[in-house]
């Protein structure tokens, strides 16, 4: 994520990817060139805090209520980027979906033994395991809030919507993703306004790129580049 960027460059901040990503629906695959979007379009509940603790995000507290059930208390005020009310109705819509066994999400050994969630009220949301789960709140870091009506649209995974502090606006196929900051953000807004994940497949034309000054971060550099 890049929130916790400091400077902002006179152009949108360019991220280099060697391969375009497939979807940018948060809850469909697990390659790292797709989260580098999506990453700073969702969220949820838990997170990871600097040292890798669980720490809470979307929710402000969570607690075992017994073997099988794990309850949480949901931030109250978030709402998606397309003004879509982020609540525990919205959350157990998240969690139910990436469970479905038709929805097929590469994200699998995140979600083993949840069985499903169920709004208690409108900012508390209880999540079922499939007998004792106690690694369930570290699941939780990695299974991100999608809004239920625009989840629901084929297009979904083009024109991703989340909670987080950028919002998606455009996909120029084969070239890059945009993202803009989400002026209505719940937490502090990034101080960078927008960037772009370039998709740049050579990675020598990545490294000319970056001495040129046309882009401002490469991943996965091999030794010998770095």
């Amino acid at each position: 994520c890049l929130l916790g960027a400091a400077a902002q460059p006179s152009r949108p901040l360019v991220i280099a990817v060697s391969t375009e990503p497939s979807t940018l629906d948060g809850q469909a695959v697990i390659d790292r060139n797709s989260r580098v979007a999506s990453g700073n379009i969702f969220e949820s509940l838990l997170d990871r805090g600097a040292n890798g603790q669980v720490i809470p995000w979307l929710a402000d507290s969570y607690k075992a209520v017994n073997e099988t059930t794990w309850r949480f208390n949901l931030k109250k005020n978030v709402k998606f980027h397309n003004g879509e009310p982020f609540n525990a109705e919205a959350a157990a819509f998240s969690v139910n979906r990436i469970v479905d066994k038709e929805y097929k999400t590469q994200r699998a050994s995140y979600i083993e033994n949840i069985k499903g969630a169920k709004a208690v009220d409108e900012n508390t949301l209880d999540v079922m395991t499939d007998g004792s789960n106690a690694v369930l709140p570290v699941q939780m870091t990695q299974l991100v809030m999608v809004p239920p009506k625009a989840a629901k649209e084929k297009n979904f995974g083009v024109t991703p919507i989340g909670t987080g502090p950028y919002k998606f606006v455009r996909w120029d196929r084969g070239r890059e993703i945009v993202l803009a900051v989400n002026e209505n953000y719940w937490r502090e807004k990034p101080s960078i306004k927008e960037f772009a994940v370039r998709v740049i497949p050579d990675p020598q034309t990545q490294i000319s790129a970056l001495q040129a000054g046309e882009i401002d971060l490469v991943l996965d550099l091999l030794p010998e580049q770095a």
